[in-house]
């Protein structure tokens, strides 16, 4: 899938969701296809994650864990980019902001849909260790999605570390 002409060389519209010096998250768009593509600047810190989210998104099929659909590694701009499915509501931060009024039900289904993501991460031991809302995404049907496994770990037991968004961790 790495060199997918179906990404490749794309004319495309262009939306920058945020920028920073480790990794930029764009959304492209071809004939009604639209993917995230996550560029990660590659450096000895980050690469063990790097690699770690790629097998991870590569291995996971779900409805409930974000999409991947293939990646391009550019050893000359040291980058690495993954490209994911597209999901039009956005982050579950940015969907509560717009959408202050949601029912019970609504709100209780979307909690089922991020519970039953991470029951299907734990049960091939991958753990999060960065669940937040900027981290959860929405479909265009208002299912959540578990998303951003940048640095989740997988493990053969039960696993207790110190990382995360700070403000997110858990005690």
């Amino acid at each position: 899938m790495e060199n997918n002409p179906e990404y490749s060389s794309w004319e495309t519209d262009k939306v920058i969701l945020y920028d920073s010096p480790l990794s930029s998250l764009i959304v492209r768009k071809k004939q009604q296809i639209k993917v995230v593509e996550k560029k990660i600047v590659i450096t000895e810190q980050n690469k063990k994650y790097t690699e770690l989210e790629t097998s991870i998104m590569r291995e996971i099929d779900s409805d409930h864990v974000v999409r991947y659909l293939h990646h391009k590694h550019k050893p000359e701009e040291k980058a690495l980019y993954l490209y994911m499915q597209y999901y039009p509501k956005g982050d579950l931060e940015d969907f509560l902001l717009k959408n202050p009024k949601i029912d019970f039900r609504k709100r209780l289904k979307m909690l089922i849909d991020i519970l039953v993501g991470l029951m299907e991460l734990h049960s091939r031991f991958i753990i999060h260790r960065d669940l937040k809302l900027k981290n959860i995404f929405v479909d265009d049907q208002d299912n959540c999605v578990v998303g951003d496994l940048g640095i989740a770990t997988v493990t053969e037991k039960s696993a207790i570390s110190r990382l995360g968004t700070v403000g997110h961790q858990a005690p």
